[in-house]
């Protein structure tokens, strides 16, 4: 009997983080599941780019909008592991809402927009994918330092991200019997389309400043940690944040 394929899914993996991720896994021959909510450009563009690469029957892009509970099924009928296994599941999409939130200017629906895609739809996948992921994989989610340092105009996106990082070592005991690792990635300051966007050369500076290796990171860099987590077996329940150092200075 033929041994199946190893697989992985990551979510909001067309561009930024996700799509270095989702290239790092087929660089390592896993077919991949790319997922993406709203962005066709992006996602025709990292099609036509793994194409030339030579990726011709290594992925799937699958259109679905994780701010929707429904669009979660539509998701997982659209995976077959008839060929393949699912090894691993490395939640990345995510939203800021409202890129600025003022605690007083707060309100119910915008949290709720933001807890949805944050917390709620990666717990409800990995809730649904439970029975096809293989024994001794692996579940990694894209955190955030935000969730680590408190930061007044984020609350939302803050509260998102440490609630998901609990979430990582609450699973860890879910997974015990299959030996399903159960880890998350605090990125900080990442040069994506996303960051620096609009944020002053003062304001970049002075974040800059409190890093201690002098520079944001690449998202390179976070594949490679995820990576590695990916690949190590012993590394379990934990939240490990990636930040040049970040209020070390």
């Amino acid at each position: 009997m033929m041994e199946k394929r190893k697989s992985a899914i990551v979510t909001g993996s067309t561009k930024g983080i996700g799509k270095t991720i989702a290239r790092k896994f087929l660089e390592r021959g896993y077919f991949v599941y790319i997922n993406y909510a709203h962005d066709d450009a992006s996602a025709i563009a990292f099609e036509k780019e793994l194409i030339e690469a030579g990726f011709i029957t290594d992925f799937k892009i699958i259109k679905a909008d994780f701010s929707k509970t429904e669009q979660i099924d539509t998701f997982v009928s659209e995976l077959n592991f008839d060929e393949n296994e699912l090894h691993s599941i490395v939640l990345n999409a995510a939203t800021n809402g409202k890129t600025r939130h003022c605690f007083g200017e707060l309100t119910y629906d915008e949290l709720k927009a933001v807890f949805d895609v944050n917390l709620f739809m990666p717990l409800l996948t990995v809730q649904r994918l439970t029975p096809y992921i293989c024994d001794e994989g692996r579940i990694i989610f894209i955190s955030s330092a935000m969730g680590i340092y408190p930061h007044s105009t984020y609350i939302p996106y803050g509260l998102t991200k440490a609630a998901e990082a609990f979430l990582t070592k609450m699973l860890v005991k879910e997974f015990a019997q299959k030996k399903v690792t159960v880890n998350a990635v605090a990125p900080h300051c990442i040069e994506t389309a996303m960051f620096p966007g609009k944020r002053s050369p003062e304001h970049l500076d002075s974040v800059k400043s409190k890093i201690a290796v002098q520079r944001f990171g690449q998202p390179e860099e976070v594949a490679g940690l995820v990576m590695t987590l990916v690949e190590n077996g012993y590394i379990n329940g934990e939240v490990i944040s990636i930040t040049g150092g970040y209020d070390y200075r």
